[in-house]
């Protein structure tokens, strides 16, 4: 599981460049 929310949440911030952030 966290494998695949890192992935997630590492493709999201190479697509927001850095604007998303889990809050």
């Amino acid at each position: 599981s966290s494998l695949y929310a890192h992935y997630v949440f590492k493709a999201f911030d190479v697509n927001c460049n850095g604007a998303i952030s889990f809050r």
